[in-house]
């Protein structure tokens, strides 16, 4: 089965989006849009949370702090693996330039067989 998501990615500061209990210095990821799938479409919203490091790298967390995985985007390429239940997730970030960047999650195990490919671009104003 195919599906879609269009819509859009923001970025902001946590304390500016009125995030309770976030780090300081934590940012927010905030998608919205609509997801097709099966013929239907339902709006679809994920939030995710980055903690920046003094070195350049980032926690990625669940918008209730649990550990999703970590992030190096310093070389412009980054794969990691995030066990799910019995499932696995691989995801590969490639960033193209700085104003679009493409993130890839293949998903396999017993309830999972996906391969999700994202393309982010910046709005311009």
């Amino acid at each position: 089965m195919e599906g879609s998501f269009r819509g859009s990615a923001e970025f902001r500061a946590a304390d500016a989006a009125g995030a309770a209990g976030a780090p300081e210095g934590a940012l927010l990821h905030r998608e919205e849009g609509q997801l097709t799938w099966g013929g239907r479409t339902y709006p679809a919203t994920r939030v995710l949370r980055l903690l920046p490091r003094p070195d350049g790298t980032a926690e990625v967390t669940f918008a209730d702090g649990r550990h999703f995985h970590e992030l190096d985007l310093r070389s412009g390429d980054w794969s990691v693996v995030h066990p799910c239940a019995a499932d696995r997730y691989e995801g590969r970030f490639t960033v193209c330039s700085p104003d679009e960047w493409h993130l890839q999650w293949r998903i396999t195990g017993p309830a999972k067989d996906q391969l999700l490919q994202s393309v982010y671009r910046r709005r311009v104003p």
